[in-house]
């Protein structure tokens, strides 16, 4: 009984610690939709935890491929992958998850009433558009200062957590952009941003 009621506090703690760490304006995401569309776009908003000056604002973008935009929710950011585990030659990144999720990467999908796997945090490279991670665009020199910034904030707070949802002042989206799919059980389901022959889950 005691190894239950511990572990119901444990995650408990995790929870109220991400959510702390989602409101302390520390990582924000705004989307410029209102709504969850194939494709989303927006900005991250990195704040300085101490000050809560303003280290940096990035554009990204999310779906437009694939199975298209990350489901909305609460993120943590996970494991960093760097260049000596970059098989498919993404580029420094981090692995994020939904909270609920047992592992980095994951996120449940309504739309599709599937996880969805293997969703990062990456810079753009040779599209505006991602199969469900969240990429920063701007070209190289825009994602190391978001690298750079973010690893800031890591240092001083250990763990960052933050919310993907739809902005109320925007216009509703239309049927069009909402469309989603799911690909079939056999088809390869890329990640996002990869060569061709990169297939999994996403």
């Amino acid at each position: 009984m005691r190894h239950w009621i511990a572990t119901a506090l444990c995650a408990a703690t995790i929870a109220c610690i991400l959510v702390s760490a989602a409101t302390a304006d520390t990582f924000v995401v705004q989307l410029n939709e209102r709504d969850r569309q194939y494709r989303n776009t927006g900005v991250i908003i990195l704040r300085d935890p101490m000050s809560e000056t303003v280290l940096g604002t990035y554009e990204f973008a999310t779906g437009g491929h694939g199975r298209g935009s990350a489901p909305f929710g609460l993120y943590e950011i996970g494991a960093f992958r760097g260049v000596n585990d970059d098989p498919h030659h993404i580029g420094s990144r981090w692995m994020i998850r939904q909270l609920g999720q047992p592992e980095d990467g994951q996120a449940y999908d309504p739309r599709l009433k599937d996880t969805r796997t293997q969703l990062e945090l990456h810079a753009a490279k040779r599209r505006a558009g991602t199969y469900g991670c969240i990429a920063v665009l701007g070209g190289q020199s825009v994602w190391n200062d978001f690298m750079r910034n973010l690893g800031q904030i890591l240092n001083q707070v250990g763990r960052v957590a933050f919310v993907l949802t739809g902005n109320p002042q925007a216009a509703p989206a239309t049927a069009e952009s909402v469309s989603f799919s799911a690909a079939p059980a056999h088809a390869p389901r890329k990640r996002g941003l990869h060569p061709p022959q990169r297939s999994h889950k996403q």
